[in-house]
């Protein structure tokens, strides 16, 4: 995390050069700050959960035999696992981010329209990774106030204050719901481009699933399962963008529910796919030692 707080912190004065088009995009890179933010204050409330001591001040502080209950158990490893996958995102995107960037030339005269081309071409990250970490940190503070009982709506515990502050993720920034409809229809947009080879994709598994049962693709390593469900999430993703796509036509823009549910699915994908990467690279840095 550490690693990118800079970049994030310093993104808005870089680029509020860029005018109105500059402003959409520091809007995006900025969003990262803010899941970033988000996923750094959650997860110190997590660990200080996990190791039985009370957000709060004050005589009522969870006891340690709270922490034996199988519920409470289930709360907590949900957050951690919620928190690492939105780490695994948040680290990819800005990685990906800083790399675009690292590439251009701070002398050309050009370098404000480079910037913004290449912020634009994260839009649909962005966008995932917004409405992906706010929806984490309103459920991560939920089970945090559950987990205290009533004291957690009580003013002078911390956990309130994170409770109200959390709602308010979920509107600016851009509302989850245009999050949502970006995330879509960005993708058809390069799509109908020729930008993003989407189509030939989904024609692909179509294609594939006509054809009917075929052999599972073998993979070896640890994650051999994990990559398995992450090559059929990818396809069963497809799928849907297709069969809506054919369904809808030219009238799909205008079927936000269907649009949102399609987002959900490329965020869930997302998460996967970044999950995946960065427990391998975990992994390997592990043995590596």
């Amino acid at each position: 995390m550490p690693t990118y707080s800079r970049r994030l912190q310093g993104a808005g004065g870089e680029f509020a050069r860029a005018g109105r088009q500059g402003a959409s995009d520091c809007l995006q890179y900025s969003q990262c700050g803010q899941v970033q933010a988000g996923v750094q204050r959650h997860w110190r409330g997590a660990q200080l959960t996990a190791r039985c001591h009370s957000l709060c001040q004050g005589p009522h502080r969870l006891r340690e035999a709270d922490i034996l209950f199988g519920l409470v158990q289930e709360k907590i490893a949900q957050t951690a696992a919620e928190i690492y996958a939105t780490e695994a995102v948040l680290y990819r995107v800005v990685g990906a981010i800083d790399a675009a960037l690292a590439e251009l030339d701070k002398n050309s005269p050009t370098f404000t329209q480079d910037v913004q081309r290449r912020i634009e071409e994260f839009a649909v990250e962005c966008s995932i990774l917004k409405v992906f970490g706010s929806e984490m940190v309103e459920r991560v503070v939920d089970r945090t106030l559950q987990i205290h009982g009533g004291y957690g709506y009580v003013e002078e515990y911390p956990v309130e204050r994170s409770y109200r502050d959390a709602r308010i993720n979920k509107i600016f920034e851009g509302t989850n719901e245009i999050n949502r409809l970006i995330t879509t229809g960005w993708m058809l947009k390069r799509a109908l481009q020729g930008t993003l080879p989407l189509l030939p994709a989904i024609k692909k598994v179509m294609d594939e699933v006509m054809a009917g049962p075929a052999a599972r693709i073998p993979y070896e390593g640890p994650l051999a399962e994990e990559h398995a469900l992450l090559a059929s999430a990818k396809k069963i993703s497809l799928f849907c963008s297709g069969v809506a796509s054919q369904k809808f036509g030219n009238e799909f823009a205008e079927q936000q529910e269907v649009m949102g549910a399609l987002a959900d699915i490329l965020s869930e994908v997302l998460a996967l796919e970044s999950i995946v990467l960065r427990t391998e690279k975990m992994n390997k840095s592990t043995r590596s030692r």
